[in-house]
C-alpha cells in the first residue's frame, strides 16, 4: 500500500512537528458534541490525550528490550503480555511528554498508527482536533467526581429502595425490578472508575479491558473516522442514545408526580437525577461503543489493502498486525465485560417484570380501579426503559459479541488468499498462520458463558416467585 505523509517523515530521529506547529484548522476539528459527551461520561483523565510520538510494536518492545533488558529476543510473545508491558495508552513518559529526552527511530510501520480514514499518514495535535479545551488542568478529579458522584447517587437510590422493600415478600418483585434497572445504570460507571485506577497505577496488572475507557484509546479509534468532514456517524442512532433515555426519565417523573402524585417532590427530584444522569452517560457509552466497532471495521479494511499492497514485504506486515490485534482485544475484552454483567441484569429485569404483567392481569388490580389508566402508564413507562437497555447496546455493537468484526476480517482475508497467484501464496500462508496463533493464544470466551449461565439462573429465579403485590 502506497503510504502518504504528512507531518511525519520516515527518517525522523526527533518528531518534525509540534503542538504549535500544527496549525488549528476549522476544517479538521472533530465536532465538539463528541467532547461534550466524552467531558459527561467522565472520560479524561490525563493531562495530554494525543501522543506526539508513536511506535509499532515491535519498535516499542526493542524500546522496552534496550531500557529494561526484560524481553527475551526471538521469544514469540502472546499480545496480551505484551500490551500489559507496554502499556502504549497508560504511561505518562516519552510518546505524551514534550521535549522527553532519548531519540528513536521510526519506521514503516510505525507510520500507519496515524492513519486515517483513506490510509494517509496524517499528524494531529490536542488543539488541531479540538479536544484541548476539554481536557484542561484538573480534568481527572473532575472526572472521577463525575464518577463517584454518579455511583453514589445509585448507591444512594438503591439503599431507600432496600429499607422500604427488603424483607417484604410481597414486594420482592417490585425490589429485583427497580434494583436491577439501577444496577444496568451502574456498570459503565464503574468500569470507567476502574479504567481511572489502571491509568493511576501506569497499566500495571491485569484489566487490559479497562484500557478502551482511556480517552487515550477512543481518540485513537476516532482517527479511522471521517469526523472533520462527515461530522458524527450514525446520526440517527446517536438522537436515539440520547433522545431515549432523556425520554424514559421524563415519562418516570410524569407518571411519578402528575399521575401518582407522590407527597414527597424533593425526593421524586432527587429521583429524577438519580435516573436521568446515569441514563444519559449510559445513552453516550452506547454510541462510544457503535463509533469504535466502525472504527475497527474501517481500519481493518484498511489493513487489508496494505497486506495486499505489501505482498513483498511479509517483515512489514506483521510489523503492523500485532497493534491492530491489541487495540481490538482491548474492545473486545471491554464489551465482553460489559455483556457478562449486563446480560444476567437485563434478563432478570425482564422476567420479573413479566411476571409482574402476568400477576397483574391474571388477579386484576383494586387499587387503581377508578383510575385505569395510571397501571396502563406505568407498564408503558417500566417496558420503555426495559427495552432500551435490551436493544441498545446489541445495535450499537452489532450483536452480542463483538468478535463478528474479525472473523468477517478473517473471511475476507482467505478470499484474498484464494484470489491470488502461486507465487504469493507463502506470504498469504504465513499471514493466517500468524493469526491463527493469535486467536488460539487470545480466545476468551469465559465472560460470554458466565453471562449465559447467570442469565439461564436470573430466569429461573425470576419465574419462581409467589405471591405478589401488584400495587407499584
Amino acid at each position: 500500500m502506497e503510504i502518504k505523509y504528512r507531518g511525519i517523515t520516515e527518517q525522523t530521529c526527533r518528531p518534525t512537528w509540534d503542538e504549535e506547529d500544527v496549525q488549528p484548522s476549522s476544517t479538521r476539528r472533530w465536532p465538539v458534541l463528541l467532547w461534550i459527551m466524552l467531558k459527561f461520561m467522565g472520560v479524561f483523565y490525563q493531562s495530554k490525550v494525543v501522543a506526539e510520538r508513536r511506535m509499532c510494536v515491535n519498535c516499542e518492545m526493542d524500546r522496552y528490550d534496550q531500557r529494561f533488558r526484560k524481553a527475551a529476543r526471538g521469544l514469540t510473545l502472546s499480545p496480551e503480555y505484551v500490551a500489559n508491558v507496554l502499556c502504549y495508552y497508560e504511561q505518562e513518559g516519552t510518546f505524551f511528554t514534550r521535549g522527553a529526552h532519548g531519540t528513536w527511530r521510526s519506521c514503516k510501520a510505525c507510520l500507519t498508527c496515524w492513519w486515517d480514514p483513506r490510509g494517509t499518514a496524517a499528524s494531529y495535535t490536542e488543539r488541531s482536533i479540538g479536544v484541548k479545551p476539554f481536557n484542561h488542568v484538573g480534568s481527572w478529579l473532575l472526572s472521577v467526581g463525575i464518577l463517584a458522584t454518579t455511583i453514589g447517587l445509585i448507591a444512594y437510590e438503591m439503599m431507600n429502595v432496600l429499607i422500604q422493600m427488603f424483607g417484604v415478600p410481597s414486594l420482592l418483585l417490585h425490589l429485583l425490578s427497580y434494583t436491577s434497572g439501577l444496577l444496568v445504570l451502574a456498570i459503565y460507571p464503574v468500569m470507567c472508575l476502574c479504567s481511572k485506577a489502571r491509568s493511576a497505577l501506569c497499566g500495571r496488572g491485569p484489566g487490559l479491558w479497562a484500557t478502551a475507557l482511556n480517552p487515550r484509546y477512543i481518540i485513537h479509534r476516532l482517527q479511522y473516522l471521517d469526523l472533520h468532514r462527515n461530522g458524527l456517524p450514525g446520526k440517527p442512532f446517536l438522537l436515539v442514545c440520547l433522545a431515549w433515555p432523556i425520554t424514559c426519565v421524563t415519562y418516570r417523573t410524569y407518571v411519578r408526580v402528575v399521575l401518582q402524585k407522590q407527597p414527597s417532590m424533593s425526593h421524586e427530584v432527587l429521583m429524577a437525577i438519580t435516573w436521568g444522569v446515569p441514563l444519559l452517560m449510559w445513552g453516550c457509552f452506547c454510541y462510544v461503543v457503535f463509533i469504535i466497532q466502525k472504527s475497527f471495521q474501517t481500519e481493518l479494511d484498511l489493513l487489508l489493502r496494505f497486506l495486499t499492497r505489501n505482498e513483498n514485504d511479509p517483515e512489514l506486515c506483521l510489523k503492523v498486525i500485532p497493534q491492530v490485534i491489541i487495540d481490538f482485544m482491548c474492545f473486545s475484552q471491554c464489551f465482553s465485560t460489559y455483556i457478562s454483567l449486563w446480560i444476567p441484569i437485563s434478563v432478570l429485569e425482564v422476567t420479573t417484570n413479566l411476571t409482574w404483567q402476568y400477576i397483574l392481569i391474571s388477579s386484576g388490580d383494586e387499587t387503581y380501579q377508578d383510575k385505569p389508566w395510571i397501571p396502563k402508564n406505568i407498564t408503558a413507562m417500566i417496558w420503555l426503559t426495559t427495552i432500551m437497555f435490551m436493544t441498545l447496546p446489541a445495535i450499537a455493537a452489532g450483536g452480542f459479541d463483538v468478535s463478528y468484526i474479525w472473523k468477517q476480517f478473517h473471511v475476507k482475508l482467505h478470499c484474498m488468499k484464494r484470489s491470488t497467484g502461486e507465487a504469493r501464496q507463502n506470504f498469504w500462508h504465513e499471514i493466517t498462520r500468524y493469526l491463527k496463533y493469535i486467536d488460539e493464544t487470545s480466545s476468551d470466551s469465559s465472560t460470554i458463558s458466565f453471562g449465559k449461565v447467570w442469565g439461564v439462573a436470573s430466569f429461573c429465579m425470576a419465574v419462581k416467585f409467589g405471591e405478589q403485590n401488584v400495587d407499584y
